[in-house]
């Protein structure tokens, strides 16, 4: 694995924290109160995980969350809820495990892998749950 750490490190491009970049003002469309959870939203999207992805830092596996869909639902509304008025997210869900994954050719050679992210399966639903919610308010907008 260190080979391909530092095969991975040589590749990206180091940027200088001396000078930061002049962002464009823009003004906020989408208030974060208008984002509603419900368990059912909760609950289709765990029924819907794919049970070939892998866990993140926080080692909780799709299947689990799938299985469990029905008990875990009304828990994890009330957290992203919560993490929605709080504006704070669990720190596990902050983190990812890089893994390397093989694309093609000699498998000794670093340059035929590349870096994956493995973040937490909960906090991809709650993207989701974002994500969809947007979605909808944009669509009411046009």
């Amino acid at each position: 694995m260190e080979v391909l750490s530092k095969f991975f490190a040589s590749v990206y491009t180091v940027i200088s924290d001396d000078v930061l970049p002049v962002l464009q003002k823009k003004s906020i469309s989408h208030k974060m109160d208008q984002i509603t959870i419900s368990n059912e939203s909760v609950s289709k999207l765990l029924h819907d995980l794919k049970l070939s992805k892998s866990a993140g830092p926080d080692d909780i596996h799709p299947c689990v969350l799938k299985e469990l869909a029905s008990q875990l639902s009304t828990p994890l509304t009330l957290i992203f809820r919560s993490s929605l008025s709080t504006g704070k997210l669990p720190c596990s869900w902050k983190s990812a495990n890089i893994t390397a994954v093989y694309k093609k050719g000699d498998r000794k050679d670093p340059s035929n892998y590349r870096p994956v992210s493995l973040t937490s399966v909960v906090c991809k639903i709650l993207e989701k749950l974002f994500m969809i919610t947007l979605s909808t308010i944009t669509r009411r907008m046009n």
